[in-house]
C-alpha cells in the first residue's frame, strides 16, 4: 500500500502547481536548494527513505517520500526536535564573527553529532532505543552552549581591549600634542592641558587597571546564549570608562582630602605615583558590577537555553 501511495504521488506531481510540487529524496544534491530554499552544503547521511544534510542554517533531515512513512518519522523526530532547533541556532552563532583571515572549517563536531542523533531516531523504532538519540542530543546541546559561552566571553574581552586602546591612544595624543605641535588652536589650550597632565595619566592608567580587572576575572563571566545581548558590549566599554573616571576621581580625592601625605607627590607630577593611584582606582571598578552580579546570581538560572531550562 505504501508503494502504491508513493507511485501515485510521483505520477501526479506533473499535475500539481509549481508551488505545491513535492520535493523528492532523489532531488537532494550538494549545491542544490532544499524545499526551504537553503543551499545544501553537505549530505551527512543518506538512507533509502531519509537523508540528513547540512546547510548554512544547520543540520536538516529530509523525510521519506511515502506519506505514511514520513508521518512515522516525524513522530519519532519530535523527540529530539527541541534540542535540534537550538543546536541549529548555536552552530550558526559559531559560524559568525571574525576569522582574522583564517579559513573557517566547513563543519564541526556538533553538526556530525546532530546527524548521528537524527540517524539514531530514524533507524531505531523502539521507544527504549530512542533514549540514546535523546541523550546524545542533550549532551551535544550542553557542549554547544559551553562553546558559545566561551565565544561570547572572548568577544566581551575583545571589546574591552578595543576600548582600552582607544582611551590609551587618545590620552597619549593629548599628552604629546601640546609639546610637539604649534598650531594656533593648541597654543590656546596648551596651558590648560599641561595643568591636567596628571589627570590624563591617572585616567589612562585607570582604564588600564579596569582592563586588568576584566582580564583577571575573565573566567567568571558566563555569557550563556540566553544572556547574549549587544548591551553586553556596551557594558564592556562602560567598565573601561568607569576605570578611567575612577583614576581621575582618586587623584582629585588625593589632592583635596588626603592633603600633603599623598597630594604632594601628585602636585609635583611624580608620574609613578599618579600611575599607581590610577591603576589601583581602575582595578577597583569591579566592586559595583560585582555587587550587581552577586544579586543577579540569586535570581538567574544555570540553564543556557530555554530547552535546558525546561529539562531542569
Amino acid at each position: 500500500m505504501d508503494d502504491i501511495s508513493a507511485t501515485s504521488r510521483v505520477q501526479s506531481q506533473g499535475e500539481l502547481k509549481p508551488d505545491t510540487k513535492p520535493f523528492l529524496l532523489c532531488e537532494l544534491a550538494v549545491g542544490a536548494k532544499d524545499k526551504l530554499g537553503n543551499v545544501i552544503a553537505e549530505i551527512l547521511w543518506l538512507a533509502r527513505d531519509y537523508a540528513v544534510y547540512r546547510s548554512h542554517r544547520g543540520v536538516h533531515v529530509h523525510f521519506s517520500d511515502c506519506p505514511a512513512e514520513e508521518d512515522d518519522q516525524r513522530r519519532r523526530f519530535t523527540q529530539i526536535s527541541p534540542e535540534l532547533c537550538e543546536l541549529r541556532y548555536l552552530t550558526a552563532q559559531m559560524s559568525s564573527g571574525w576569522t582574522f583571515g583564517l579559513r573557517r572549517p566547513p563543519a564541526s563536531i556538533y553538526h556530525h553529532n546532530m546527524a548521528q542523533a537524527v540517524m539514531l531516531v530514524m533507524e531505531k523504532k523502539n521507544q527504549a532505543d530512542l533514549g540514546d538519540a535523546k541523550k546524545l542530543a542533550e549532551k551535544t546541546l550542553s557542549m554547544a552552549v559551553e562553546r558559545v559561552t566561551n565565544d561570547n566571553m572572548i568577544r566581551y574581552l575583545r571589546v574591552c581591549l578595543w576600548c582600552w586602546v582607544v582611551v590609551t591612544v587618545v590620552a597619549l595624543c593629548i599628552l604629546w600634542a601640546p609639546v610637539q605641535l604649534h598650531w594656533t588652536a593648541w597654543e590656546a589650550v596648551r596651558p590648560h592641558i599641561v595643568g591636567l597632565k596628571s589627570y590624563i595619566v591617572g585616567g589612562m592608567f585607570g582604564a588600564t587597571g579596569a582592563m586588568l580587572s576584566v582580564a583577571t576575572r575573565l573566567q567568571e563571566f558566563k555569557f550563556k546564549p540566553c544572556h547574549q545581548s549587544n548591551m553586553n558590549y556596551w557594558m564592556a566599554g562602560l567598565r573601561i570608562g568607569i576605570g578611567a573616571v575612577a583614576g581621575i576621581v582618586i587623584l582629585i580625592f588625593a589632592r583635596t582630602i588626603l592633603g600633603d601625605a599623598i597630594g604632594k607627590h601628585i602636585a609635583n607630577m611624580y608620574w609613578e605615583a599618579v600611575a599607581a593611584a590610577g591603576l589601583i582606582a581602575g582595578f577597583t571598578e569591579r566592586l559595583v558590577p560585582g555587587l550587581l552580579q552577586r544579586t543577579a546570581n540569586q535570581w538567574e538560572s544555570s540553564a543556557g537555553t530555554p530547552v535546558q531550562a525546561a529539562q531542569e
